[in-house]
């Protein structure tokens, strides 16, 4: 699993693109995504459906995954495309925000989830621990299911 993560100046694109060829998974953000696909191949697809499906081919990875902030997630496994939106709620800090949503991705992942349904389980984690101040307030599996089973989520 390569969680992206560039934080400048601490990457270096060759960097970058080893650790994606040594990946099964890979999740990044989507201006993770942008830099990455204007350092590999300016001139393909911009949209990021296509962009997902050109990184997972050209590094072989079993799923991509891209998360979009408010807007939800997209993720790509087994040449199908799944997309995610986001849950909307009250954000008080962001951080850790990202690491529960991988943690709750690869949870679904390893339990041979379905992909969409581990995606949007994924969002609501994220989404939860932004509720909360701290990198890393306690949620329980049920508290990711009630917020999705609130009025709006």
């Amino acid at each position: 699993m390569f969680d992206v993560n560039l934080r400048a100046p601490h990457y270096r694109p060759e960097v970058v693109q080893h650790l994606l060829a040594q990946a099964h998974l890979a999740k990044m953000n989507h201006h993770e995504l942008t830099e990455i696909m204007g350092w590999l191949n300016p001139a393909a697809p911009t949209g990021r459906p296509a962009a997902l499906r050109w990184l997972a081919h050209y590094f072989g990875l079993q799923a991509v995954c891209v998360t979009c902030g408010a807007e939800g997630a997209l993720l790509y496994t087994n040449g199908q495309l799944y997309q995610a939106p986001g849950v909307p709620v009250a954000v008080q800090d962001t951080i850790g925000s990202g690491d529960a949503f991988l943690a709750a991705l690869l949870r679904g992942w390893l339990a041979g989830d379905e992909p969409g349904a581990m995606l949007r389980f994924a969002c609501a984690a994220g989404a939860l621990v932004a509720t909360q101040p701290g990198a890393t307030p306690a949620l329980t599996t049920a508290d990711v299911h009630n917020l999705l089973a609130a009025p709006g989520a």
